[in-house]
């Protein structure tokens, strides 16, 4: 096992090329690249040293078992306290990468910085966002957005972290509703402002996690035209 340490970004690769030029993106934000050649071997690592990010070359895993290894490393990562970052080759269809159990996905080819920069989003977004309330309840949605954890009845839901920041976005309006805008600038950043069909992806899923009818929403309301709030209340927002 390699040595860890910290700020580190694991990931989970047999070509040593793209190690070598993750090494050299991330080391301007002083982080460690560490890899691995296999899921056994990252499961072993986020046990014992729990990077700050997660890295996965699709490549290297086994063929046709990648939704199979991403759900091993969840298992493991039932907190999801560790972003998971997929790297997929060129040609897999938007919808199909969506399906995976991640925190975001990058295409490639792409240059290294790229692949950097949606790391440090990821690791932004799994620190739990300042001025949150610590609890939130709707009906039988309880939202703890202190511990991270969400229950749907008795039922726990898992979120990833961009999902997670969407929320508290939303929390942090006291039900008014949140311009499409200003939630992708919340989540992802600066430069992510146009994407508005990401941010309907991404509360549908939620949706599809926590409301009873999730064509009829009563917990995450709104659309991506006129904004989204947690509860009844969601008015024509403005930035």
């Amino acid at each position: 096992m390699p040595e860890f340490k910290s700020p580190c970004v694991l990931v989970i690769t047999r070509e040593r090329g793209l190690v070598q030029l993750l090494r050299l993106a991330f080391s301007p934000a002083g982080m460690t690249v560490c890899d691995v050649p296999g899921v056994e071997e990252a499961l072993q690592a986020i046990a014992d040293f729990e990077p700050n990010v997660v890295l996965i070359d699709s490549q290297s895993l086994a063929p046709g078992y990648v939704s199979g290894d991403l759900e091993q490393l969840r298992m493991l990562d039932n907190n999801r306290r560790v972003p998971l970052l997929l790297l997929v080759a060129e040609g897999m269809e938007r919808a199909a990468l969506w399906s995976f159990d991640v925190d975001d996905y990058v295409i490639l080819p792409v240059d290294a910085s790229v692949i950097a920069g949606r790391a440090q989003t990821l690791i932004r977004q799994s620190r739990p966002a300042a001025g949150a309330p610590p609890v939130v309840r709707m009906g039988n949605v309880r939202i703890n957005f202190a511990r991270r954890r969400c229950l749907v009845g008795k039922r726990r839901v898992r979120f990833t972290h961009p999902e997670w920041r969407l929320l508290e976005v939303l929390a942090m309006a006291d039900g008014e509703a949140v311009s499409s805008e200003k939630i992708l600038r919340g989540v992802w950043g600066p430069g992510f402002e146009d994407d508005r069909e990401m941010l309907g992806v991404w509360v549908e899923r939620i949706r599809r996690a926590i409301e009873e009818e999730p064509a009829a929403p009563q917990v995450v309301v709104g659309d991506v035209q006129g904004g989204f709030a947690l509860g009844s209340r969601c008015s024509p927002a403005e930035d």
